[in-house]
């Protein structure tokens, strides 16, 4: 987190810096840990290193990190990786102290309920255990390395080419999966196996191209959905920030006092940065994007079953036949089908389509010449009509054929 620290310096006060800034300043000298520093949560001006202490971490007698800010404290403490009884000292201690003595620490502690739970369960706990200890008590009772493998992980190392043995256990599952990571022939295995998957996938889709084409559409809507709903919260935000920011500047041009005017300038320079964050977040969602992606995917499904047509398919562009390139083999064998109809239109298309969606879900998986019927039946004019010889045709060819036959006859006869 951004804080704007303001530094006074022989008789001059510079700033704001954030913590980041002021940190390079120290480290390139041109500011003192003995220096005056001031934000807007401070009461008083304090020297530098009160302000911006280096929290150093330590464990068993050895130093195992060092935070900027108490905050880290409390996430370390919360997620399990700092204990109370790890130590802590900054400069201008005079020893190191348990985490426990701090006050940011006791926002990790468990909670009365938490150690009711405890105790009904039988499991050991003391004024100092954590929350994240709390979680881990009633994990480890609920769980072990010798319980059985999970489907996680059988699937994982699956995903390997291993089979999980009978009575496989976490614990050796695990020991598997990490050896796996590490072997460069089960890793070659592994994106062997991943593209095989991937190329019968692509293979499935190709086989039905219009169910696969419908669910792309169904993904497409949701996206969509959410797409709306995200930027209509990036909006609110945006402007609720804005608000803040143009109340914050109003302020500052009512303040008289200097102390007052500093932190009102400190205030607006996190609104502005809040704002700006709020504002790229805003733009980089993007609706039209969304929109052009379900126009795109339902239209390359009328696509489809255009190009099953022979004159339809003279229709398509090369971009059209390039998002059709997985599907020419299915296209193909329904042409069989469509030899029969002239090429419907898009609209036809789409209400035939529609009218087969709402009749049977995987109509177009399990039968697709579907299509053919339903658009017979709603659309008969584009029905071919079979081609007949007329009664007078055959009329005026069989005498022909009679007298061409005499006239060889006679010839024959003549020689």
């Amino acid at each position: 987190m951004k804080y704007a620290i303001y530094i006074s310096k022989d008789g001059k006060v510079t700033g704001p810096f954030t913590k980041k800034e002021l940190r390079e300043e120290i480290h390139s000298g041109n500011i003192s840990w003995n220096d005056w520093a001031w934000h807007k949560e401070l009461s008083e001006w304090k020297s530098v290193h009160a302000v911006l202490p280096i929290i150093h971490v330590g464990r068993g007698g050895k130093e195992i990190g060092t935070l900027d800010d108490e905050r880290d404290i409390l996430s370390g403490l919360r997620d399990g990786s700092l204990l109370m009884e790890d130590y802590f000292w900054c400069e201008g201690m005079s020893e190191w102290k348990h985490l426990s003595a701090l006050e940011v620490s006791k926002g990790a502690l468990a909670t009365p309920a938490q150690k009711d739970a405890l105790k009904a369960a039988g499991l050991p706990f003391d004024e100092l255990t954590t929350k994240a200890q709390v979680s881990a008590l009633f994990s480890a009772g609920k769980t072990g390395p010798n319980d059985p493998a999970t489907e996680n992980q059988k699937d994982y190392l699956r995903s390997f080419g291993i089979t999980a043995k009978e009575g496989l256990t976490k614990g050796e599952a695990s020991d598997l999966i990490d050896r796996a990571k590490d072997d460069p022939a089960a890793l070659e295995t592994r994106n062997r196996l991943q593209l095989a998957s991937y190329e019968e996938q692509r293979t499935r889709e190709a086989e039905f191209p219009s169910y696969h084409l419908r669910q792309m559409i169904a993904s497409a809507i949701k996206d969509l959905e959410t797409t709306k709903k995200e930027k209509r919260e990036a909006e609110a935000l945006l402007t609720k920030k804005n608000k803040e920011l143009a109340a914050a500047q109003q302020k500052r041009a009512n303040a008289t006092d200097e102390f007052e005017q500093l932190s009102v300038d400190n205030e607006i320079k996190d609104l502005e940065d809040e704002a700006s964050e709020a504002e790229e977040a805003f733009d980089r969602i993007s609706v039209e994007e969304a929109k052009d992606e379900l126009k795109y995917e339902s239209g390359l499904r009328i696509k489809f079953w255009k190009a099953t047509f022979p004159s339809g398919g003279r229709s398509l562009n090369m971009e059209d036949w390039e998002g059709l390139a997985d599907y020419d083999k299915a296209s193909r064998r329904l042409s069989e089908f469509a030899g029969h109809f002239k090429a419907p239109t898009n609209n036809q298309i789409s209400e035939v389509l529609a009218k087969l969606d709402a009749e049977l879900p995987d109509w177009d998986k399990t039968q697709p010449e579907r299509f053919y019927a339903s658009l017979a039946a709603l659309f008969p004019e584009t029905k071919r009509q079979p081609v007949v010889p007329s009664p007078k045709t055959g009329c005026v060819v069989l005498p022909v054929i009679l007298a061409v036959l005499i006239s060889v006859l006679a010839t024959i006869a003549a020689q």
